[in-house]
């Protein structure tokens, strides 16, 4: 695995203070994301112990009967990615489709391209929705169709998808993703917003931003979402669009008076992950600072969380 290295980070920023430099900024930024790629573990018969959207068993092995929040929702669109509406709160989100667990009206599985729009699902998941428009649903643990319906059934919804179409909700947009997770009381998912990125918008210009983690006081940016965790648990990082390459680092963190700070006497390292289709899944531990860097067709992206202590 080629490691992305916070060393990196720290010279990429420090030529990024003057508008002279932005540009070099960039052109470093693209490199160090680069640097950054990884694929798969050539594991020819091992799998991740993970299915798309539902975090990791402790023991490595998927649950045997899938439970949590059971809702109803009506096909939409059909494509790169699945759109959903929630036939009761009329909510449009994009779920996580999971490995296996998504069949036909008979029970049978079948692939996320045999879904129809008209389709009835009834989706299981752990019920937390990401905060986005349309919403994500990376907890979802099975989806079964209930009723074949029709197309012209979503008729009914044709105002809001012209209304996505038009806003060019997603089509060129620097991709965010979740983190999900499962503690010993819930399961969990946090939102990532890109931290950094180089990318390449469907005009043609490029669009960046500069990569920031730190406070002026060195302490770690109060914008990062936390996970919170009592001790080592698996993540999986979910993605907007497929990502191409994905390599996480981790640094310690020691705590400050005004929050956490990267441990100085603490060496960086890189975390091992493994990919299932275009998510990243690996483990985390608490007091650590996450950097997931994900190489895109459309460009290279960062994000960042960190794993801290759950509240007392």
């Amino acid at each position: 695995m080629i490691t992305f290295s916070f060393k990196q980070l720290r010279q990429v920023r420090s030529g990024c203070n003057s508008v002279a430099g932005r540009l070099a900024c960039a052109v470093a930024l693209v490199a160090v994301a680069m640097a950054a790629g990884c694929s798969s573990p050539e594991v020819p018969e091992a799998q991740p112990a993970t299915e798309q959207g539902q975090p990791m068993s402790r023991d490595g092995a998927a649950p045997e009967e899938h439970v949590g929040e059971t809702s109803r929702a009506m096909v939409i669109a059909v494509g790169e990615q699945v759109l959903l509406v929630n036939t009761e709160t009329q909510a449009p989100y994009y779920p996580a489709i999971p490995e296996g667990g998504l069949t036909d009206v008979e029970g049978r599985p079948i692939s996320p391209d045999q879904l129809a729009v008209g389709n009835v699902v009834e989706v299981t998941g752990n019920g937390i929705m990401l905060e986005s428009y349309p919403g994500q649903y990376p907890g979802v643990t099975a989806i079964r169709v209930v009723e074949q319906g029709k197309p012209e059934d979503a008729q009914k919804y044709q105002a809001l998808i012209d209304e996505l179409a038009a806003s060019g909700a997603t089509e060129g947009a620097v991709p965010f993703a979740s983190a999900a997770y499962r503690t010993e009381t819930a399961d969990a998912s946090l939102l990532l917003e890109p931290a950094g990125y180089t990318w390449e918008m469907p005009d043609g210009t490029v669009d960046s931003q500069e990569l920031n983690l730190t406070e002026a006081d060195g302490s770690v940016t109060t914008s990062l979402n936390d996970a919170r965790i009592s001790d080592k648990t698996d993540v999986t990082v979910m993605f907007d669009v497929p990502a191409q390459g994905v390599a996480v680092t981790r640094m310690p963190l020691a705590a400050t008076a005004s929050g956490h700070a990267v441990d100085a006497t603490a060496a960086e390292e890189a975390v091992e992950c493994l990919l299932s289709g275009s998510d990243a899944a690996f483990s985390i531990q608490p007091d650590s600072l996450y950097v997931v860097s994900a190489n895109f067709e459309a460009g290279q992206v960062i994000y960042a969380f960190v794993a801290l202590p759950p509240r007392s």
